[in-house]
């Protein structure tokens, strides 16, 4: 089973258009984001420009049923990128001394109702970084041997993780919430539990 998730905003080229993924690190994140027209959840956020993570199984082929393989869940390295902000300092911290960080939640917000409301959460348990990398300035275009700015300076950082909760919120058309789905993968202990 493999599974992307990935949202890149143009907001590092050209700053007009954002993402709609949001970060919380470790509790150190802060967000402009207030008012009654924005869910609480994201008052504690960062823009997230990029995400990416993979998580795999290599099936045992000789297994007769593929719902009860052999193989072992891998989670690979997870990459973000956030601006340059209070966050990527302390993920800059951790990563220099090798300390995990306890939640990395992860939140995609839609317009509902004229409110941004978090419509998924990803929440990251005992994570670690395994990469840090800052991007800005000039960018060379070989091909025409012409500059082009990047845009906006960012800070992209990689994490490996030991359990991921991912939360699904429901709505109706009108806007009324219809309950949600959950899925929580516990690596070192190989469960899954789905409700």
């Amino acid at each position: 089973m493999a599974t992307k998730l990935v949202s890149a905003s143009e907001a590092t080229k050209g700053g007009s258009a954002l993402s709609n993924l949001y970060i919380n690190i470790g509790g150190q994140s802060q967000s402009t984001l207030a008012g009654d027209g924005v869910d609480g959840k994201l008052s504690t956020t960062d823009q997230l420009l990029l995400l990416e993570e993979e998580i795999a199984r290599d099936v045992n082929p000789s297994t007769s049923n593929n719902l009860f393989s052999a193989g072992e869940m891998v989670a690979f390295y997870s990459r973000a990128k956030i601006l340059r902000t209070k966050s990527s300092i302390y993920v800059q911290n951790m990563f220099m001394t090798g300390q995990n960080i306890d939640k990395i939640t992860i939140y995609r917000a839609d317009t509902i109702n004229g409110k941004q409301t978090v419509t998924e959460e990803i929440e990251y348990s005992n994570c670690f970084i395994t990469n840090i990398k800052s991007l800005g300035g000039q960018e060379d275009y070989s091909s025409n041997n012409t500059q082009s700015p990047r845009g906006l300076d960012t800070f992209e950082f990689k994490f490996r993780y030991l359990q991921r909760k991912d939360t699904v919120f429901f709505f109706d058309q009108t806007g009324q919430a219809q309950g949600q789905d959950v899925s929580l993968i516990n690596f070192p202990q190989g469960t899954l539990k789905a409700s």
